[in-house]
């Protein structure tokens, strides 16, 4: 009788001890989350810049040059983050995106952000990453090859190519440029038959860079885009939404378009590179 009562006391003792590690595990878990920042004309934020608060305690000032800018940040779970924005000049080019470690998006803002203090949240470091939904969760695919989406319950990246009416519900696909350089994206068939298509590039997936953007350039309102003249092997990443945040399933080919020779021509050839900047 004495037995099964220590056993069973010290089995007491052994789920409170379990509980107490897992609980206090819980409370120091740590992860990192980031901040992308973009500004479309390639110039910087020109004067405006966020400020990042943890805990009531400034981590800094963040803003991006060039044409994007990345920031990493530790956080452990039930800190209190929060955002602050302060304006520049030309604040019609700035956007930026707040991503939790598993790349799901938290909050975005811009073009014309907002400022002041404009969001605040409690960090989860436990969160699911979800394939696709954003550059650096993108989905392969590879030359040749046409694969099923679905933007249903996707948010949205916040990443903005401007046109085909971007609003959210963007799905990611990442490739590697094949030895050609000349490639064509195409979406059809599915529940959605109106789509918009985008293709970035830059050496990470936290630092996208425009190459190209397209909305009915395919079958009826479907999206077609060329891309020609790519480095070899760098990595493109591919974001294909619904116009005007239309959500339901598509379908994305990439073909791998060869060697494309204009040796000779009754016309004149004209090749425009406008390394990511619209032809008004």
């Amino acid at each position: 009788m004495n037995k099964k009562i220590h056993f069973k006391n010290t089995l007491l003792v052994c789920l409170f001890f379990t509980f107490f590690l897992q609980s206090n595990f819980c409370k120091a878990q740590c992860c990192t989350f980031t901040l992308n920042m973009h500004d479309t004309y390639g110039d910087g934020w020109n004067g405006g810049f966020l400020t990042i608060t943890l805990n009531n305690t400034v981590l800094g000032n963040c803003s991006a040059s060039n044409f994007a800018s990345t920031s990493t940040f530790q956080v452990c779970n039930g800190d209190t983050l929060r955002l602050n924005y302060t304006a520049g000049s030309y604040e019609n080019e700035n956007s930026y995106q707040l991503f939790d470690a598993a790349f799901n998006l938290l909050f975005a803002n811009g073009p014309t952000p907002q400022t002041g203090n404009v969001f605040t949240t409690i960090a989860n470091c436990f969160s699911i990453a979800v394939p696709g939904s954003n550059a650096c969760t993108a989905i392969p695919i590879d030359t040749g090859q046409c694969l099923m989406g679905n933007n249903t319950g996707f948010l949205g990246t916040g990443i903005n190519p401007n046109c085909a009416s971007y609003t959210g519900g963007d799905v990611w696909y990442l490739l590697q440029v094949p030895p050609s350089g000349n490639l064509s994206f195409v979406t059809d068939s599915g529940t959605i038959n109106d789509t918009g298509i985008a293709i970035w590039g830059d050496s990470a997936c936290s630092n996208l860079h425009l190459l190209g953007c397209d909305d009915d350039g395919g079958t009826g309102y479907f999206s077609s885009l060329f891309l020609g003249d790519l480095t070899p092997n760098q990595t493109l990443y591919i974001q294909v939404f619904g116009y005007s945040g239309a959500t339901g399933t598509f379908q994305l080919c990439v073909k791998d378009l060869g060697i494309i020779r204009c040796d000779s021509s009754e016309l004149p050839i004209v090749l425009i590179k406008t390394f990511g900047q619209p032809i008004i």
